[in-house]
């Protein structure tokens, strides 16, 4: 059986142990962002996000809306 579904898995490193974010789910370890994001420096790969009202004024008119879901994988407690 053929899907028309098309899933994309990414991993990132992230700064921190985002479990302790509020609104993490604690039966699925999955958080849910709804914020802007935007791209630093396209060189380095490097985005951020921000909430509409905290966006510096230099990303207003780049940032877009994004709906992001975090599964934790693995924490490194070490390098953090």
């Amino acid at each position: 059986m053929v899907s028309n579904e098309i899933h994309k898995a990414y991993f990132a490193r992230v700064k921190g142990d985002f479990r302790k974010c509020p609104g993490i789910s604690k039966d699925t370890n999955e958080l849910i962002v709804s914020n802007m994001i935007y791209c630093v420096s396209n060189i380095d790969a490097f985005w951020e996000c921000a909430d509409k009202e905290d966006l510096k004024f230099e990303y207003k008119t780049k940032a877009k809306e994004s709906i992001t879901r975090f599964k934790f994988k693995f924490y490194d407690e070490e390098s953090n």
